[in-house]
């Protein structure tokens, strides 16, 4: 037992002094080659607040993995268009106040990891937590108060003294490593209302923090050459339908259902006409043969031929029913992955859900 005591501490100590370098030049480089230009300063300042060593952690959690078991910690949380905007607000009060963020969210196969290991948060249990599918915390009460977040670690130099003499217990006494912390504030991913409510958020905290896994990447740069997104001008779609349409979940989420599901299809495809029309008249539909044609004639004569042509368009939906009335509508040339829409209480409902948007 104490040789695995040992062997745990190692490896704690070996993790902590890994995270030292994961925001080393390199990695910041890649990282803002692969961002929006405009998010570079909210990264600078995200970097320089996860390297605090002196103020709380938040840790924002979510264990829907564990529902699809019999057993364990489970805590349904909703879609990833609620989760995501819930958690960048809260994410942005996070950065506000300069606390350090952590993750967890064991999920898998779901299209979207996080983008530096810091974020990964490592329960106490460690492995036991994970073969109980269990927490050492409890957010199922869904309360947050942001107003506290921050202020349990102001700067009080007797007590900071006593934190760097516990890390220095706790740690190898050739090590200089004083960023391990305790105080964690654990905020589920989605609060209850009365609780809090979302805002406005820096959606540059998105970039920042996840980023597509290799698997859907490829999945991403298949359907984009199958398309030919950048060789053709195709207008996206998006057409949800709730969750109780699309799924049978029993929730508020009902945007289309009955005959006004067929009703909705025709006037989302009516506004995509109407769209297609302005921008052709604008030119955009036919650049390149206008740019070669300095006649007023031939210029007419390629947009009637251009109106000829089916409009394309990239469906992105999460009901099978509008997926095969789709296939089955030859009036365009309609583009959609192969993916079935999966509810998403599973995670290959949420990889669905990306792969269709990252393509929008």
């Amino acid at each position: 037992n104490n040789n695995n005591n040992n062997n745990n501490i190692k490896m704690d100590k070996s993790h902590r002094r890994i995270n030292n370098n994961v925001y080393n030049d390199i990695v910041i480089s890649q990282t803002k080659s692969s961002i929006p230009h405009q998010c570079h300063n909210t990264l600078d300042k995200f970097i320089s607040c996860q390297q605090m060593t002196t103020k709380e952690t938040i840790v924002f959690a979510c264990h829907r993995k564990w529902c699809n078991s019999f057993y364990g910690h489970c805590e349904v949380v909703n879609g990833i268009g609620d989760r995501t905007k819930h958690m960048l607000s809260m994410f942005s009060d996070a950065l506000d106040k300069c606390l350090r963020i952590e993750l967890d969210y064991p999920q898998q196969n779901n299209g979207i990891q996080l983008r530096f290991d810091d974020l990964v948060y490592h329960d106490h249990w460690s492995y036991i937590a994970e073969w109980l599918h269990f927490r050492s915390y409890d957010v199922s009460d869904l309360k947050v108060n942001v107003k506290e977040w921050g202020k349990h670690h102001k700067h009080d130099p007797q007590q900071q003294q006593q934190q760097q003499q516990q890390q220095h217990d706790d740690d190898d006494p050739n090590s200089n490593n004083n960023e391990y912390k305790k105080q964690k504030t654990f905020v589920h991913f989605i609060p209850s209302q009365d609780q809090y409510q979302f805002h406005h958020f820096d959606p540059c905290l998105y970039h920042i923090l996840f980023q597509a896994t290799p698997k859907l990447s490829t999945e991403l740069s298949y359907y984009s050459d199958l398309f030919k997104f950048q060789d053709d001008n195709v207008i996206g779609m998006h057409f949800r339908t709730g969750d109780l349409t699309a799924f049978g979940l029993q929730n508020k989420d009902i945007r289309a259902q009955g005959t006004s599901l067929i009703e909705s299809y025709d006037l989302m495809f009516s506004c995509a006409e109407e769209l297609y029309t302005k921008l052709l008249k604008l030119g955009i539909q036919n650049n390149n043969n206008n740019n070669n044609n300095n006649n007023n004639n031939d210029k007419e004569e390629g947009e009637e031929n251009s109106s000829r042509e089916k409009i394309k368009i990239f469906l992105a939906t999460d009901n099978e029913f509008i997926k095969e009335r789709a296939k089955n509508d030859n009036r365009y040339s309609i583009y959609m992955t192969n993916d079935k829409p999966t509810a998403y209480i599973r995670s290959e409902g949420d990889k669905s859900a990306y792969l269709d948007l990252y393509l929008l």
